[in-house]
């Protein structure tokens, strides 16, 4: 008697190609900083949030005044490693506000003086 055997026969296995998924890229909007005054930096709100204006370098000093977005500011000085920037709120009224939540240009900043104080000039 003739037995047959079953061959195993090749299967063949579908190995999915990995999905490319777009992702949209951030928009960049470009902001141009007007010319400033010689020894001056213009500083500019942004127009999606305020920035305190403090009495001090120091998150946790005395808010004097809330910039509202979209405005602009002169800066007059700054903090040696350029983390802070007096501004001049009006007449002679000044405060500093904390670089990193602002517009400015750093050719500008760079050329402000450093002001080693800590607390704004009366």
């Amino acid at each position: 008697t003739k037995t047959s055997t079953r061959l195993p026969t090749a299967t063949r296995t579908v190995t999915p190609s990995p999905t490319i998924v777009s992702t949209p890229s951030p928009t960049v909007t470009m902001v141009t900083i007007p010319e400033s005054e010689s020894g001056l930096a213009t500083v500019l709100i942004p127009s999606n949030y305020n920035v305190n204006a403090r009495s001090q370098t120091s998150v946790n000093s005395e808010v004097l005044e809330i910039l509202k977005s979209g405005t602009q500011w002169m800066a007059v000085g700054r903090t040696i490693d350029s983390a802070w920037l007096m501004i001049r709120l009006r007449g002679d009224q000044y405060a500093w506000v904390f670089t990193s939540t602002v517009l400015t240009d750093p050719q500008q900043v760079a050329q402000l003086p450093i002001i080693f104080s800590t607390s704004t000039p009366q």
